[in-house]
Formats: C-alpha cells, sequence, structure tokens
C-alpha cells in the first residue's frame, strides 16, 4: 500500500485504508470550498439515555452502560457491533440507528460496568472482570455467527478494558499489570481467546491501543511503547518512515525523564499526563508533523484525564471541563465551529464531565450528573441525533 504524508493541510493515507485530513481553513480545500457537514460542532444530549455510567466511542458508533448495567449503542451496525439482535440473532437487523438500543445480555442478571468500541466490535466488563463482546460481522453479507455478547476464552478477570482505535484488537489488564489481548482469526471462537502478552516483565497500571500498536503505563511511572512506529508513536526517538525502525515487537521506553500516570492513543498519536497533570503527546500530533519524542501540548492546561480520537484530543480538568484539540473537521472538538486548533481550547455549553470517549470524528461525554452528549461527525447517527446534511 502506497502510505503518504503531507502537510497544509494534513492528509495521512494510512493503515486499513483510512484516510485522515484536515487544515486551517475546517477541513475544506480553499477559502471558498464549500463542505459538506453531517453533525453538530456542540454537544448534544442523548436525551433517551439517562443516567449513563460508562461511554465508548469506535469508529462511527458509541455505547455506553447505564446506571442499571444495561449496555446501549447506537451508530453504525455494519458489522453488528450495536449487538442489538431484535427477532434474527444471525443477521444484522438494521445497517445503523440514530437511537440508543438496548444490547441483548446472555442472561437478564447480567451486569455491566466498563465498555469498549473499535472499529466493529464492542467488549464490555461485567462487575466481577470478565470480558464480553459482540460485533465481527461481514460487511454488506449476513452475519454467519451470533453477534449477541459472547463471553471471551480466559479465566482472567480484567480491572481495565481498552479496544484498538482503527483495529480489531481489544486488551484487558488484570489486577496485577499483565497484558491478555484478542481479536484476530477467522471465527467468533477464534477471536476470543484472551492471550497473555509477554510484555517484557512490565506491569501496566494504565494501557492504550491503537492501529497496530500500543503503550502502556507502569507501576514505577513510566511510559512504554510497542508496536508500528510509522509517526514516532512509540516515542522511542525515532520517526518510522523517516529514520527507523518501523516497528518494536517489545516494549520501547518512551524517551525522556518524565513521569507519567496515564496513557491514551488516537490513530496516530499518543498522549499522556505526566504526574503534574501536564499533557504530552508525540506521533502524529496536531499540529500535523510527525514526532518520535514527547511534545508538550501547547498552552498552561493541566488535566485530570486525557482522551485520543482521530488527529484530535480532549482532556478534562479536575473540574470537569472538556478542552479539545487538533482537527476539527467534523466539528469534534465541540466549539461551535470547524476550525482546527493545535491548543486546546473548551468545549462549550458549560458542562462538566465524568469521563469522554472519542471515536473516529466524533466524541461523547458523560457529565457529573450522568447525563450523555455527544458532538462531531454523524454520518451513521454515532450522535445519537437523526441524520442531516448541511453545507457550510
Amino acid at each position: 500500500m502506497n502510505n503518504t504524508f503531507l502537510l497544509g493541510p494534513v492528509c495521512a493515507t494510512l493503515l486499513l485504508g483510512l484516510i485522515g485530513c484536515g487544515g486551517s481553513d475546517g477541513g475544506g480545500s480553499g477559502e471558498n470550498s464549500i463542505v459538506e457537514i453531517n453533525g453538530d460542532a456542540e454537544p448534544t444530549l442523548v436525551a433517551n439515555l439517562p443516567n449513563a455510567v460508562a461511554i465508548a466511542a469506535g469508529w462511527t458508533h458509541s455505547c455506553a452502560v447505564d446506571g442499571n448495567g444495561q449496555a446501549w449503542c447506537w451508530g453504525n451496525n455494519e458489522y453488528g457491533q450495536l449487538g442489538c439482535l431484535g427477532d434474527l440473532p444471525r443477521k444484522r437487523d438494521i445497517p445503523y440507528t440514530d437511537t440508543p438500543c438496548a444490547v441483548a445480555p446472555i442472561a437478564s442478571s447480567m451486569v455491566f460496568g466498563s465498555i469498549a468500541s473499535h472499529r466493529s466490535v464492542t467488549c464490555s466488563l461485567d462487575l466481577t472482570g470478565n470480558a464480553f463482546c459482540w460485533g465481527y460481522g461481514i460487511p454488506f453479507e449476513p452475519l454467519r455467527e451470533p453477534i449477541g455478547p459472547t463471553p471471551v476464552d480466559t479465566t482472567e478477570q480484567f480491572t481495565i478494558l481498552r479496544a484498538a482505535m482503527a483495529d480489531t484488537d481489544m486488551c484487558g489488564l488484570t489486577a496485577t499489570g499483565e497484558r491478555y489481548c484478542w481479536g484476530t482469526g477467522e471465527t467468533t471462537a477464534e477471536r476470543l481467546v484472551a492471550e497473555f502478552k509477554d510484555d517484557n516483565g512490565h506491569q501496566f497500571v494504565d494501557i492504550a491501543l491503537s492501529q497496530r500498536w500500543g503503550c502502556g503505563v507502569t507501576g514505577d511511572i513510566e511510559a512504554w511503547c510497542w508496536g508500528s512506529n510509522w509517526f514516532g508513536q512509540l516515542g522511542g526517538g525515532t520517526v518510522g518512515q523517516f529514520e527507523g525502525p518501523l516497528e518494536s515487537q517489545l516494549p520501547v521506553k518512551v524517551v525522556g525523564d518524565r513521569s507519567y500516570r496515564t496513557i491514551d492513543a488516537g490513530l496516530m498519536q499518543t498522549c499522556a499526563l505526566d504526574t503534574e497533570d501536564a499533557a504530552w503527546c508525540w506521533g502524529l500530533t496536531a499540529d500535523g508533523q510527525a514526532y518520535g519524542t514527547p511534545q508538550s501540548v501547547p498552552g498552561d492546561n493541566r488535566f485530570d484525564k486525557i482522551f485520543t480520537g482521530s488527529q484530535f484530543a480532549c482532556g478534562l480538568t479536575n473540574n470537569g471541563q472538556a478542552w479539545c484539540w487538533g482537527n476539527n473537521e467534523h466539528g469534534q472538538l465541540g466549539n461551535a465551529s470547524y476550525q482546527d486548533s493545535a491548543v486546546p481550547i473548551p468545549v462549550v455549553g458549560g458542562l462538566y464531565f465524568s469521563s469522554l470517549a472519542l471515536g473516529g470524528y466524533h466524541a461523547c461525554g458523560i457529565t457529573t450528573d450522568q447525563q450523555l452528549y455527544c458532538w462531531g461527525g454523524n454520518d451513521f447517527g454515532q450522535l445519537g441525533q437523526p441524520i442531516k446534511n448541511e453545507r457550510i
């Protein structure tokens, strides 16, 4: 595959044929360009899903868990990633939905806690740490396997669940910091076998996954990354496409003497918070450049949590205010505009969030009073709003 990296506007033809573009004009190709927008640049309430406790954003779908432990999903369903089976458990009943639908549990007593989504699969942990997944369908063909929640084949119980941004991998982290992953194979049975990953003895307190690479923070507050290094997203000091290496099977220590406490991975960048709550990113960052070393996020913001999507990122301050930066082609920065920003800018609406989830070109957040809001791209109804086209 031909891989290109162009600056101003930023376009990257990436693995899996995913294309990300953005420029200072909000994604247009010139001063007089007309851009088709299907989304909302301001947070909009997902009205029929109150009391949300967990949220996940896939590439073009969203999921949440309510206060009763019921999982709900909406948006793109071409792979069955919504888990809404209806009366036909071996077919996709719906190609997409702009209204949250209840994920059909294996048993009425099943109670979910956390949830994670990537491009074609959604997984959730029950309250004891057992992992269940749904999805895996073949686009444009009837599904040949059940797509409702299916248990992951493992005796391990997990405290953290993470999904790859645009890949098909999912990993769980045990209470002792060991990583188990699943997501490859031709059948559901093969895909849902959790395999232990030898991280060269490292035990993690937080992990993040993306497209063919991942990162983690250890108990001694060091950041380590493994996998593809095409844009320097391993943080080991090199940019693979220019300097090599292109990948590393074993974790590579992120360069510098900083101490990190949490980490997240977007499409081609990694972002982390150090122990002083400052944000650092590396890889293909918001300014359209590829860095093999951590770069300080502009501004003097201090964050409690950090989240990354496709070419954009967001942080939550300790009082729950959301700030976002990067590509804003679909309004995913939530600041009522479609202008990109390399500097964090506040999400409008006066809302205070306890958690966020960033997808391909949209974001969702749970407010401190457990209301659910989404903003950004809505081409499959992933905002929980009717699909509509606008021109700007």
